[in-house]
Order: C-alpha cells, then structure tokens, then sequence
C-alpha cells in the first residue's frame, strides 16, 4: 500500500470537526452531534413560537387569576372591617328598628355601645323604645337609669322614670329623684310628683298666749305632723282641726302625703308662749253719786281676752255678764266690778267702781198706764179708749209696785176684766222704764221678777 494511501487528509478534517459544536454538552458520547449555525425550519419556528405565545399567556392568565384573588382578599377583608364599625351596627339598628324588627334592633344597638363612637343617648332612647314594646318593661327602665350616667338632666328618661316608680310604689328612688332635681332645669319633669307644703297660719315666734294653729294643703292631700321634734309620717297624727299649741315651747313638723304615698318637703315652726298678765280695765265714769243718767264704758278691753262684770259687788267670772258695749248705769246704790279674763283663762286684776244713781223720775205712774194703754190698742188687744177689751168687756188699770226688774226701774201694773162675778185679775204685769218710758210685759216666778219688751 502506498503511503500515501494512510496519509490523512488534514484540512477535511479540520472542516469536518469545525462543522459540529459539543460545547454545550458532557457527555459527547450521549448527544448527537447538530451542525452549527443549522437554521430551524419554518415549521419549526412556527411551532417554537406558538409554545412560546402559550408560555406567555399561561403566565398572564396566572398574573389575572393572582390578581383577581388579591382583590376578593381585599373586598373581603375591607367588608370585613366595615362590619367591624360603630356606624355599621348603627345604621343596622335604625333599620331594624324602623322594620319593627325589635330582638335585632336591640342586638345592633347593644353592639354599636361596645364603640367608642358610641353616643350613649340615642341608642339608649331606642333600646329603651323596643324592650318596652316586647314587653321587658324593667330592662327597659334599667337601660334608662344608664343613659341618665350619660346625660343626667334628660328631661324623656326622667319623665319616663319618674312615672315607672310611681306606678310601682318605689317611692323611696322617686322621692330621691325629686331631691336630686329640685330646683334643676329639670325639675319641671316631676312637677306633678312634687308636693306644696302645707302652709300654716302661725309663724314662728313668741306669743303671749296660746294658738290655734290652722295647716292648710294647696292639693288637698292629708297633712300629718309631730309637736315632738321628730319628722312626721303617715304613722303621726292626722290634721283634722286647728292645733291648740299653749303655754311653753312647741316644735311644730307638718307634711304633705297623698294618697299614693307621695310626700313634700316638711315644714318646722317654733313656738314660744309665755303668759301675760292682762292689763288692768281701765273704767269710766268714777265711783261717786250721780243725778244724771250715765253709761259705764271699758277703754281698753285686750285682744284675745274679754271683760266681765257685776253690780253687786262679787267678783266677775267668765260665767259673768261680758262687757261688749257701753252699760246703762242703773239706778239706786250699786258695785260695778270688772276683770279682764284672758283665753288661756289668765286673769287681771279686778277693778271695783261704786255708783249712786238718784235721778228724778221722768215718767209718773199716770204716763206710765197711757203707755202702756198705747201699747195694747195699737196690739187691738183693747178698745180704742182704752176701757174695754176687744169684745167689749170693761178693765181697769191697777198700781202694783215700783221696783227694779233686770236693772231698770219701772212702775208696775196690771189690769182687771170685769165679770158677772166682779173683776178677774190676768196671772202677768206690765212695766214702764220710768227714765225712758220704755214698756215690758213682767213675770212673777217664784218670786223672781223678768221683763221682757213689750212693743
């Protein structure tokens, strides 16, 4: 064999290696070989392409798919807050409430009170609006005494309280209330629970004598009072009548308590009474002897005390005669004595005046009998002339005495009515005031003389 034969090409070589490109591999031995620079053909890149597009649109629709997650995360987490809210449940509460729809109005409104936002004012009013319309009246209430923590002069939910107490008896928390607004802009509120005084005719002070003390209700409710010091209630005595309060110190208490058990305020008097000596009567004219006719008069007759008096010397007692005008002074020798008495039967001093009264007479026994004859015919009880009675029947005047009868002195008379048998006597007298001419018809009792006027 030639040597030529065995001799290798070089540069075909050289070529051929350059043809193929193993960089890329590890493995030489694994991987068929490709030529390099070989361009793919258009099916093939086509092909490539498409996978490529795909790639692409599998990770866009991938990217939307996160996105739209992302965003219902979000809607989700939002919705979620917003539920988290004061407003939220509010807002859901005034629906409810305005639906009629009360067990969830009261669930929202209870919920929208854990906030901080929360009001306080409203959602108690409209709490208090749907337990009382399911019937759950003292939650109701209850939900009011909170609101007044809140806003203590609510004029509503102390109107509303006010009346749930009193309905239910619990004076004590409604007699509290009253105190606690009395005088407050909300006062007006419980006008009608709050009772006047009872006013009282008496102020307090020191008196010279004893009182009647007159208590009064504005609302005609029952007054109860102590003379003790202690408070009154239903348990003390009833005012039925003037309270006579007499002489020392008196603690007065009075209240007003309806028929509910509703009270006032309680009133106090203090009363000092001490006793006073009445002043001694000052009387006119003197004692003395007197020609003229006179009438004795008392100037200074106190207030609250009488004057009593006598003429024969004794002394006066609040059974005596009582002065209450100037007094005729009597004819003949007498003893006036007086004495002021007062109405917690105090006594003055007696004050004595003796008087002789010796006048002339003014009528004689003759006037005396024409005034008396005046009388009876103007009484048609005798004739015209004076002789005869009204059927006719002849009578006669006849002197019987001058005496004193009730402290005037009169002549005294009767007269006769003739009969078949002789002259019948009538079983009364007559009588002329011989001062005045004053006429009286007089009864003989025993031996005691009384007159009465007869005109």
């Amino acid at each position: 064999m030639d040597k030529n034969d065995f001799e290798f090409d070089v540069e075909n070589i050289k070529e051929a290696e350059d043809a193929y490109d193993y960089s890329d591999l590890e493995d030489l031995s694994l991987i068929t070989p490709k030529k390099k620079d070989e361009k793919p053909s258009r099916e093939e890149e086509l092909e490539e392409k498409a996978e490529n597009g795909l790639k692409i649109l599998g990770i866009i629709t991938g990217i939307l798919v996160l996105l739209i997650i992302i965003v219902c995360v979000v809607m989700f987490l939002v919705n979620n807050s917003k539920k988290n809210t004061y407003a939220y449940h509010y807002n859901l509460g005034v629906e409810a409430y305005q639906n009629m729809d009360y067990d969830s109005a009261i669930k929202y409104f209870e919920k929208a009170l854990t906030y901080k936002e929360a009001n306080n004012i409203n959602e108690r009013l409209i709490l208090y609006k749907c337990y009382k319309t399911i019937g759950e009246e003292d939650t109701a209430i209850g939900i009011l005494e909170d609101l007044l923590q809140y806003d203590p002069y609510n004029v509503e939910a102390i109107t509303v309280i006010a009346g749930y107490y009193y309905k239910n008896g619990n004076l004590q928390k409604l007699d509290e209330m009253i105190e606690k607004y009395k005088g407050t802009e909300a006062e007006s509120a419980l006008a009608s629970y709050m009772l006047d005084v009872p006013a009282v005719s008496h102020d307090s002070g020191k008196y010279n004598n004893s009182i009647s003390v007159v208590l009064y209700s504005a609302t005609g409710d029952n007054i109860y009072y102590t003379l003790d010091g202690s408070d009154p209630t239903t348990y003390d005595t009833l005012y039925t009548a003037p309270i006579e309060i007499g002489k020392g110190t008196t603690t007065l208490k009075a209240v007003v308590i309806n028929d509910a058990g509703v009270a006032s305020d309680v009133v106090e008097y203090k009363y000092e009474i001490e006793f006073v000596t009445p002043d001694t009567p000052e009387v006119s004219p003197a004692s003395g002897n007197y020609t003229e006719n006179q009438q004795i008069t008392i100037s200074n007759v106190p207030e609250g005390a009488g004057a009593y008096y006598t003429f024969d010397g004794s002394t006066p007692t609040i059974e005596s005669e009582q002065y209450t005008e100037p007094i005729d002074m009597p004819g003949g020798n007498n003893i006036f004595s007086v004495v002021f008495i007062s109405s917690d039967n105090v006594s003055s001093a007696v004050v004595k005046r003796n008087y002789n009264l010796k006048v002339a007479e003014k009528y004689s026994f003759e006037d005396s009998v024409e005034a008396i004859k005046y009388v009876l015919i103007k009484k048609n009880e005798i004739s015209s002339d004076g002789n005869k009675t009204a059927d006719g029947e002849e009578i006669k005047f006849v002197y019987y005495a001058k005496r004193e009868v009730d402290g005037n002195e009169m002549y005294l008379m009767y007269y006769d009515i003739k009969q078949d048998e002789g002259f019948v006597r009538q079983n009364y007298l007559f009588g002329v005031d011989v001062q005045k001419g004053t006429t009286y018809k007089v009864v003989d009792v025993n031996g005691v003389l009384t007159s009465e006027e007869y005109k």
